[in-house]
């Protein structure tokens, strides 16, 4: 598609170091010229709204707060009974990114969360017309995913079929796993599996990730947030190198 050649020269022709930090302006400039896009698609109010409902069914599960007691894998469950209130901004926001990348790509776009935990990134990607799937572990949430109606397979990434990101047009990712060496590896598999025009988008990705993701060579890798400390995990897109 023109449309992909466009965006790859676009990314290619800002690919310096020097480029990086305002690397989020410029796309933010090319996505309203291709586009025509508007600020905003989900607001703050609908935003909490669904992840109180997340944090509501959390408290009434209790298989699912057995299992936490349990378990040593990082859990969901909000503590104060006030559900979650994350800082929510357009400049910063996943899906004001997501649905600028979706509507670039154009026609219907294939979204997969690697490692959805409550889904409600996918809930989120599906209401703004992307066809939205959700891979997730901790298969005790599938209750809850049931209630926001969307599509999850379940299951470890390195022991499941991964053929299904083949169909992917864009791949996102928010620390499915937590040692270096298991998220490189599952970055291999992601690689292995999907087409030479997906986009991945990783929300927060460890410095130590980026450092490794850049000296193996196999993404082309761009910023799209610059928090002030060095150390702050931001938020990058990454295209496939050939």
């Amino acid at each position: 598609m023109q449309i992909i050649k466009d965006w790859n020269l676009y990314l290619e022709s800002i690919s310096s170091e020097r480029d990086w930090a305002s690397f989020g302006r410029q796309a933010i400039n090319f996505f309203d010229r291709k586009a025509n896009l508007v600020k905003g698609p989900i607001s703050s109010r609908e935003y909490h709204y669904i992840l109180q409902k997340c944090h509501d069914w959390i408290e009434r599960s209790e298989e699912y707060r057995d299992w936490e007691e349990q378990t040593e894998l990082f859990s969901y469950s909000v503590g104060g009974g006030e559900g979650y209130k994350p800082s929510f901004s357009s400049e910063d926001d996943i899906f004001w990114y997501l649905d600028k990348i979706a509507k670039m790509l154009g026609g219907k776009v294939n979204f997969c969360d690697m490692g959805c935990g409550l889904g409600e990134v996918v809930y989120f990607s599906q209401r703004l017309g992307m066809q939205a799937m959700g891979v997730e572990y901790v298969r005790i949430l599938e209750p809850l995913h049931q209630e926001l109606g969307i599509r999850v397979e379940y299951g470890d990434f390195f022991n499941m079929d991964l053929g299904f990101l083949g169909k992917q047009d864009i791949v996102y990712m928010y620390q499915p796993v937590s040692e270096l060496n298991a998220q490189l590896r599952l970055l291999d598999l992601v690689w292995s599996n999907t087409n030479k025009g997906c986009v991945f988008v990783f929300n927060y990705m460890p410095v130590d990730l980026v450092v490794e993701v850049e000296r193996r060579g196999k993404f082309n890798l761009y910023k799209l947030t610059e928090h002030s400390h060095p150390d702050s995990e931001n938020m990058y897109l990454m295209t496939k190198k050939q």
